[in-house]
């Protein structure tokens, strides 16, 4: 199946529910998972600004924060991996022009960052920047791929303003 129908499936779908539409083109919704515990401007500029710094443009943006079991049906159905993921990335649009549905398991995330040692605000963070850096034409499937991804995602969690640190605990 393509993912413009996954797209259309869950967009349009009886479950789906909007959260927070803070601009046009970047919107949160939640499909069992926890929304980010942040100013939703300061999340979108941060986003924005990193599309920005990889010269491309932002279109429809659609990030939906789910659970375990929701993203790993997303995963078998749609992909044919039978594993959990922390994101799946939808594109619907060539670089430089991003647009897609970012598809992010809360349960993963907290989980990572409890096992990696991290705070859940910035594994958070560096999935959701992840996905923009897919949809940015970064990819990760080979050892180099997967090296740059890293460092990007760290030059990109460096850029975000001081109202997404998170507190120390």
């Amino acid at each position: 199946m393509r993912p413009d129908a996954i797209h259309r499936r869950w967009f349009h779908g009886r479950n789906a529910v909007p959260a927070l539409t803070p601009s046009p083109s970047i919107s949160f919704h939640e499909e069992g998972g926890q929304l980010p515990a942040a100013p939703e401007t300061a999340i979108t500029d941060w986003i924005r600004s990193i599309i920005a710094a990889r010269g491309g443009t932002p279109g429809e943006i659609n990030y939906i924060f789910c659970s375990d079991d929701y993203l790993h049906q997303i995963n078998v159905e749609y992909l044919q991996h039978d594993t959990l993921t922390d994101i799946i990335t939808f594109p619907y649009a060539d670089f430089p022009l991003v647009s897609g549905d970012l598809f992010i398991s809360t349960d993963r995330i907290a989980d990572n960052a409890r096992e990696f040692g991290e705070q859940y605000a910035d594994e958070l963070h560096r999935v959701m920047i992840h996905g923009i850096l897919h949809l940015c034409g970064q990819g990760d499937k080979s050892e180099s791929e997967a090296s740059g991804m890293r460092e990007l995602e760290q030059w990109a969690l460096g850029q975000r303003p001081p109202t997404l640190l998170p507190r120390p605990s």
